[in-house]
């Protein structure tokens, strides 16, 4: 009904119209194909390099973009706004934070750290350490108050010797300050406050790494090493440990 009027009162509304919806899906395809060349190299829930002196509708683009490839809901304007001041524009030396809630209730977060936008989403974990969890090796373990597991695959050459943990007490625990291990191809004791730092983990996740023990020692960092003393080399017989997300039914 309304379409018969407009022709009426204005004879060039349907071309008018037309030309006007044209040109934004033009508009809109310009819109994509920028930010997918400019996040070629970016991976789903990777971090999202800053480009100093960008113009702040690119920075909008790419920052949509990298939340949408990651599964997260894109913020309203304000939060978006908000990314681009306090988290890209924010002091070099900070670690600003804008949080948000998505359509299902899931808080999403972004920081920065060393350069790059770093995403989280979920709960803040860090309320549910310090925890130890003894773990048979024989069937995944879920991570306290995470979206993760942890799986074990057999290898050869890789992860944990098998036959250090044969018969052995295996925990995982969250750190609590004061580990120390042999790092990879070393020979020297190091601080995990120290490793953690030179692998430039962000400090907010330091506490929430997955730590594996064999009795009383530390003997991999999940997702990051395991300690020289328990690497499998060569055909040795190995255990492969990683983190998996597991998805919410």
């Amino acid at each position: 009904q309304i379409i018969p009027v407009l022709k009426a009162r204005w004879p060039a509304a349907s071309s008018t119209l037309s030309r006007s919806a044209r040109h934004c899906a033009e508009a809109s395809l310009l819109v994509d194909g920028f930010a997918e060349e400019q996040l070629s190299d970016v991976t789903p829930g990777g971090v999202l390099p800053i480009v100093g002196g960008e113009a702040a509708e690119n920075s909008k683009i790419r920052v949509r973009r990298w939340l949408e490839i990651s599964g997260a809901d894109v913020p309203n304007e304000v939060h978006l706004q908000r990314i681009l001041d306090e988290v890209i524009g924010g002091r070099g030396d900070a670690t600003p934070l804008v949080r948000w809630r998505g359509r299902d209730g899931v808080e999403i977060r972004v920081r920065r750290f060393q350069g790059a936008l770093h995403l989280e989403m979920g709960k803040n974990d860090q309320s549910n350490y310090p925890y130890l969890v003894e773990w048979d090796l024989q069937r995944p373990v879920s991570l306290l108050g995470t979206s993760e597991k942890l799986e074990v695959r057999h290898v050869s050459g890789r992860g944990i010797r098998a036959d250090l943990v044969d018969g052995k007490t295996v925990t995982i625990r969250s750190r609590v300050g004061g580990e120390k291990c042999y790092p990879p191809g070393s020979r020297q004791r190091r601080t995990l406050k120290n490793l953690l730092r030179e692998h430039s983990v962000p400090p907010w996740k330091r506490d929430n790494i997955p730590l594996l023990f064999v009795g009383e020692d530390l003997a991999q960092v999940v997702g990051y090493f395991v300690c020289e003393p328990y690497m499998a080399h060569d055909s040795e017989a190995g255990l492969l440990i990683e983190a998996i997300y597991q998805e919410k039914l």
